[in-house]
C-alpha cells in the first residue's frame, strides 16, 4: 500500500481503537509474542538480567511493533518499566501486538496522548518522530507536514 499524507491524516483523525482496527487490516499482526514468558517472569522477579526476544526479524522488514495495550500500560517494551510497574505478561502476547511503520507508530502514541490528556505520553510520540526524521521514506514522500502535526 502506498501510504500518502492523506492516509496519515485520516489515521490521525480516528480514535485510538479505530486506528488499531484499521492498521490491523492494513499491516497485520505478528505471529509471535514480544517476549518469551519464562524469561519475562524471571526478569520481573530479579532472577534474570534480560528478557528474551528471539523474534526480532521484523526489524529487517522496516516495520515496528506497537503494543496495543499501551493505552492502558506505559512503556511495555521497556525492561525497567516492566519490572518497576509489575506489568503483566499478557500485554506481550501476539494478540496485543500490531505491525506499524514509524509514522503510524508515532500517530498511535499521539492518539493515546490525546485520549489520555497526558503530556508524558505525547513525549513518546515525539521520541518516535525524532527517530523518524532521518528516515528516507519520509523525505521521499514529503511527509514533513505530518511530522509537524505530530510534534505540535
Amino acid at each position: 500500500m502506498n501510504k500518502t499524507e492523506q492516509y496519515y491524516l485520516e489515521l490521525l483523525s480516528m480514535s485510538y481503537d479505530e486506528a488499531i482496527k484499521s492498521l490491523e487490516k492494513i499491516n497485520g499482526k505478528p505471529d509471535f509474542n514480544y517476549f518469551t514468558e519464562p524469561s519475562y517472569e524471571k526478569y520481573k522477579k530479579n532472577l534474570a538480567k534480560n528478557i528474551n526476544n528471539p523474534n526480532r526479524y521484523y526489524k529487517r522488514r522496516k516495520q515496528e511493533i506497537h503494543h496495543i495495550l499501551e493505552n492502558k500500560y506505559r512503556n511495555l517494551s521497556n525492561k525497567k518499566a516492566i519490572r518497576k510497574n509489575n506489568i503483566p505478561y499478557y500485554t506481550q502476547k501476539k494478540q496485543h501486538l500490531i505491525y506499524v511503520d514509524i509514522i503510524e507508530h508515532a500517530i498511535l502514541h499521539k492518539l493515546i496522548a490525546i485520549e489520555a490528556g497526558e503530556e508524558l505520553v505525547n513525549s513518546v510520540s515525539k521520541g518516535i518522530i525524532g527517530r523518524a526524521t532521518d528516515v528516507e521514506e519520509i523525505k521521499q514522500k514529503k511527509l514533513e507536514h505530518i511530522i509537524a502535526i505530530l510534534l505540535g
